[in-house]
């Protein structure tokens, strides 16, 4: 095991002036380490060339000696932190070392960029490692699996891009039959794909969004929820229905990914046709407004799938492998 380069450097020049003689001492110390033999055959440098870059060979195998044990970033001691050096041939021949992330970094930044991706809101977190490989396909969910695959053919080959007339999905069926657990698949795999989506449970959605209003934090939550590129609805219908929900939040947003080619999916456990008495008994000033409702439920019918899912409730009694719910 090679000392610290700091001690090594001053062993070997001990006045800050060159000592050949231990200069020496310390070439041949580097050029008898087998590693230092494997790095140069390997790169093809010649030895006298490789040992112009002594203290940087030095700092390389101390770094890669401590990197042999490293247990994270956390305990990362190196000058670039979560980098490790790797050896090069130069232009003159020479050694040189370029400095890449090792795979704590890249670990790091992968999970980085799948929350700037990936945004949830009362989600169960174990939803989030979901992908299609996971569901089991019967009878129950056969047709809305196919259409979550045809959804995920084609968002995948436009990699997230809008696109006029964007379709989504409209999954409803009983409580407990694996609707979250299929979304939180596709979305899942549209992360994998690099593709933004924000999978929110709708009452929750609501609950935030109405704390912002007021200030900035409204519209900033808005404007997200308008141009990512997929947003999944989970449980519409769940939340406390009111006419600020409806013209406020749902059409808006709605309308505006509708018209800039993003498509929205849903769950709920109601078909779309009752969403017209539920929307249209929310009033204003004691007058329903049918009229706004009616416009709600057509885009969503319009820019949707319809697709029925039905099995038992899996919250009652899981089975030993498939769909997991919340």
């Amino acid at each position: 095991m090679f000392e610290p380069i700091k001690a090594a450097l001053r062993r070997a020049a001990p006045d800050g002036l060159p000592d050949r003689s231990k200069g020496t001492e310390l070439e041949g110390r580097l050029l008898s380490d087998p590693r230092v033999r494997e790095l140069i055959d390997s790169i093809g440098v010649a030895p006298e060339a490789a040992l112009r870059s002594a203290p940087a060979l030095l700092r390389y195998l101390e770094e890669a000696a401590s990197c042999a044990g490293c247990p994270g970033l956390s305990a990362c001691t190196h000058a670039f932190r979560g980098h490790v050096p790797v050896p090069r041939r130069g232009e003159d021949g020479g050694l040189i070392f370029a400095y890449e992330p090792c795979a704590f970094e890249r670990q790091a930044r992968e999970a980085a960029r799948r929350r700037r991706l990936f945004r949830t809101l009362s989600i169960p977190e174990e939803l989030r490692a979901v992908r299609m490989g996971d569901l089991v396909r019967d009878e129950h969910n056969a047709r809305a699996i196919a259409a979550a695959e045809a959804f995920l053919a084609r968002q995948i080959r436009r990699s997230g891009r809008p696109e006029a007339g964007a379709r989504g999905l409209y999954v409803y069926g009983p409580f407990g039959v694996g609707k979250s657990y299929l979304m939180a698949a596709v979305a899942g795999t549209l992360v994998d794909a690099g593709v933004s989506v924000f999978f929110a449970y709708v009452p929750a959605l609501v609950s935030e969004l109405r704390a912002g209003v007021g200030d900035e934090t409204f519209l900033d939550q808005l404007r997200e929820l308008m141009t990512v590129d997929v947003f999944i609805l989970d449980d519409l219908g769940a939340e406390q229905v009111t006419p600020w929900v409806r013209d406020a939040v749902l059409l808006p947003v709605l309308s505006t990914r509708a018209e800039g080619g993003r498509p929205t999916l849903f769950t709920s456990n109601l078909p779309p046709e009752d969403l017209l008495e539920l929307y249209g008994g929310a009033s204003r000033d004691g007058v329903i407004d049918e009229l706004r409702a009616h416009r709600l439920v057509e885009r969503i019918r319009t820019r949707s799938e319809v697709v029925f899912m039905g099995g038992p409730n899996r919250r009652l009694s899981p089975p030993a492998a498939g769909p997991r719910t919340r």
